[in-house]
């Protein structure tokens, strides 16, 4: 789709208007829906160059339901686009289908939830919220914590709780123990359960 693109860029700097529109209307016709990020992106240029017939053709073909789910950043694209055409009903039905993402990409998930807040499609939020902060990866400190500053940021507070106790499990118990009242809530340590500690001395060990 690149090369597409660039064709398409190039009949239009050429002046060739009538071929470029024929060749949009065919790449509006053939472009895989599962690439999110490829329709966003072919939706841009599209919109960029005003092509209301191919446009037309791409959207017909309800590129929402067809997303892939193992792309988030492609998704999060996608719905900007959608938004920008203002298919508001489109991006709303998108961003329902996100409770069952895929979830392989912890900052792209972060880039998602962001998007989703910024666009006002709350509706879906809660439940890819809760998603990603029980099974998304956490194995990089970077990621983990933009996951967690999107949900905050996203107004997902239950969730972002929901990420932090899962920190100690990963490696990141400093953090952890870090966060908020936790290093007074856990005072005297945590319990597999995820439960504080009850209260113990040194010489309770003797």
């Amino acid at each position: 789709m690149y090369d597409a693109l660039s064709l398409l860029h190039g009949l239009d700097a050429a002046g060739l208007v009538k071929e470029a529109d024929a060749l949009a209307r065919r790449f509006a016709a053939r472009v895989p829906l599962t690439d999110g990020l490829q329709v966003a992106r072919l939706l841009r240029a599209l919109r960029g160059a005003d092509r209301v017939d191919a446009r037309a053709t791409l959207l017909a073909r309800d590129p929402e339901a067809g997303a892939s789910l193992d792309d988030p950043m492609g998704i999060a694209q996608l719905l900007r686009m959608l938004s920008a055409f203002d298919a508001d009903d489109r991006a709303r039905t998108l961003a329902g289908r996100t409770a069952a993402l895929v979830l392989t990409d912890t900052d792209a998930v972060a880039v998602l939830i962001e998007t989703m807040s910024e666009l006002g499609l709350r509706d879906s939020l809660p439940e890819l919220a809760a998603h990603a902060a029980a099974e998304a990866p956490l194995g990089q400190w970077r990621e983990t914590s933009s996951l967690f500053t999107a949900l905050k940021k996203a107004g997902q507070h239950r969730s972002a709780e929901r990420l932090v106790s899962r920190l100690p499990s990963v490696g990141f118990a400093d953090a952890f123990f870090g966060y908020g009242d936790h290093a007074e809530v856990f005072a005297y340590g945590r319990e597999p359960s995820g439960e504080p500690a009850a209260p113990w001395f040194w010489r309770d060990l003797e």
